[in-house]
């Protein structure tokens, strides 16, 4: 499964192996508190309980992906050093990652996207707000404050 969270929606999606949508849907981003957000996760995992073995969350902010801790959230102005992560695993009882957006877009686009035969690159994410990713010998540069690329 895969979520998108936006600061004006969140889009979700069942997804197969290879990247395809099995089945995809938005709601309006729950920006009000982290209990809120949270229970939003808890109803789209339920939605789908089953039919995924796990999670992926792409989401503004810096986010330390190893250790699935949201330093900041971008417009979720509530999350700041939250272990995403745990969070969403102890909800949905899957193994879950949580990356920021500029990242994911900037991993997609070299996966299977106009970034797969490129050494470097950069991808901007233009939406509620502005992020970014940047490629580097292939893979995606997360700097030292997982902040490399961020443009808000």
């Amino acid at each position: 499964m895969h979520w998108i969270w936006g600061g004006t929606f969140t889009k979700y999606a069942l997804m197969g192996a290879d990247g395809t949508f099995l089945k995809q849907k938005k709601i309006p981003s729950p920006l009000s508190s982290l209990e809120d957000l949270l229970s939003a996760v808890k109803a789209i995992g339920e939605e789908f309980d089953g039919q995924y073995e796990g999670a992926a969350v792409s989401m503004p902010g810096r986010i330390d992906m190893r250790e699935g801790i949201a330093h900041t959230g971008g417009s979720f102005r509530f999350i700041k050093n939250t272990p995403v992560g745990k969070y969403f695993e102890e909800i949905l009882h899957v193994p879950v990652t949580a990356a920021n957006d500029g990242k994911c877009a900037a991993n997609a686009e070299a996966w299977n996207g106009a970034l797969a035969d490129v050494d470097n690159g950069a991808v901007l994410v233009i939406g509620t707000g502005i992020g970014g990713g940047i490629v580097l010998n292939g893979k995606v540069w997360m700097g030292n404050t997982f902040g490399a690329g961020e443009l808000s």
